[in-house]
C-alpha cells in the first residue's frame, strides 16, 4: 500500500528584496499513514532534461544560446526544463549593465569546469567526449546540448513528482508543495531542488539593444545551493513523499531598476521548475510547476 510521509519546511529570508545567501530551515519529516498520491503520477514516466545554461548580459553568442533553447523547447516542449544562470565574468556587477546574478550561481558554474561561455550541462552529468574539459567536465558548448537529449530523453524514471505553488498576494510569500512517488526502489542520496525563474526581463545584451528581452533567468533556489535531503527510509517502490516550502518573495533582486540591478519581481511572468538529484549532480527528472496566484 501506498505510503506518504510529510514535512513542512521554512526558508527565512531577510526583508523583500534580494538577501544574502542562507540555507533553508528544514524540520523532521512525520508520517501521516497510508494515502494516496495528490499530484505524482503513479505510472513510470520519462526522464525529463534539465539544462542550466550559463551567460551573463556581456557574453558573447548569449543571443545565440536563447536560440538554440527556444528551439529545443519547440521540438520537445515541457521535457527540456531550460533555467538561465547569469555567473561569471561576463554577469558580474558592471556599471551600465544589468544584475541578473544568483546568490547561488556561482557554485554551480564552479562544479561544471567550464572552458568558456556560453555553455551548458544537462541534468548535471558528464557526456564522455563532450565536455569543454575533458571527459570529466559536465559543461558542454551550446552545439552538444541536443544531441544529448536523444538518449536522457527515451530513459524512465523511477521517481514522479508532482505538486503545486501558490502565491499570497496579501502577504507577498509563495507556498510550494512538493510530492515524489516512487516507481522503483532507490539506494541513491536524493534531493528535493525548486528554481524559481523569470521571464521577460528586458536589458543590454552584448551584440544586441536594449531591448532583449532574457527568460528563464535564475532568480533563486528555494531550497538552497544544493537541495533538501529525501529520508532515505521512503526512497521505496510504492512510497510518497511530501514536503511543504514558504517562501517570502522579494520585491526585485539586485535592485529594481535595470540597470544596474536585476528588475522587479513581476509575479505572472515567475516560472517554477522542480527537480530531483543524486546531491549535488546527477538529475534525475524535473518537472515545471504551475503557479497559482491568489
Amino acid at each position: 500500500m501506498t505510503k506518504v510521509y510529510v514535512a513542512l519546511c521554512t526558508l527565512s529570508l531577510i526583508g523583500f528584496s534580494a538577501c544574502t545567501k542562507k540555507d533553508p530551515l528544514i524540520g523532521e519529516p512525520h508520517r501521516t499513514g497510508h494515502l494516496s498520491p495528490r499530484w505524482a503520477s503513479t505510472v513510470k514516466q520519462p526522464r525529463n532534461v534539465v539544462l542550466e545554461y550559463f551567460q551573463g548580459v556581456r557574453t558573447p553568442y548569449s543571443a545565440s544560446a536563447d536560440q538554440i533553447v527556444e528551439e529545443l523547447e519547440g521540438r520537445y516542449g515541457d521535457r527540456v526544463l531550460p533555467i538561465a544562470i547569469h555567473a561569471g565574468t561576463f554577469a558580474a556587477p558592471l556599471s551600465g549593465w544589468a544584475n541578473f546574478t544568483c546568490r547561488y550561481g556561482a557554485e554551480i558554474l564552479s562544479q561544471a569546469e567550464p572552458s568558456g561561455f556560453p555553455f551548458g550541462t544537462v541534468n548535471r552529468s558528464i557526456f564522455l567526449g563532450k565536455g569543454m574539459n575533458g571527459n570529466l567536465s559536465m559543461a558542454m558548448s551550446r552545439q552538444d546540448w541536443e544531441s544529448t537529449f536523444s538518449g536522457l530523453h527515451r530513459d524512465t524514471s523511477y521517481v514522479n513528482i508532482g505538486g503545486e505553488a501558490i502565491i499570497d498576494l496579501s502577504q507577498e510569500k509563495m507556498s510550494v508543495t512538493v510530492e515524489l512517488y516512487y516507481t522503483d526502489n532507490n539506494y541513491f542520496d536524493n534531493y528535493i531542488n525548486i528554481a524559481l525563474l523569470q521571464d521577460g526581463l528586458k536589458a543590454l545584451l552584448t551584440g544586441q539593444n536594449t531591448g532583449y528581452v532574457h527568460n528563464h533567468v535564475l532568480r533563486d533556489l528555494l531550497t538552497g545551493q544544493w537541495g533538501v535531503e529525501v529520508p532515505a527510509d521512503t526512497m521505496r517502490k510504492g512510497n510518497v513523499y511530501r514536503q511543504t516550502f514558504h517562501y517570502p518573495i522579494p520585491r526585485n533582486y539586485n535592485g529594481a531598476l535595470i540597470p544596474p540591478g536585476g528588475g522587479p519581481t513581476v509575479y505572472e511572468d515567475l516560472d517554477l521548475v522542480v527537480f530531483v538529484s543524486r546531491k549535488q549532480t546527477n538529475i534525475i527528472t524535473g518537472i515545471r510547476l504551475p503557479i497559482r496566484i491568489e
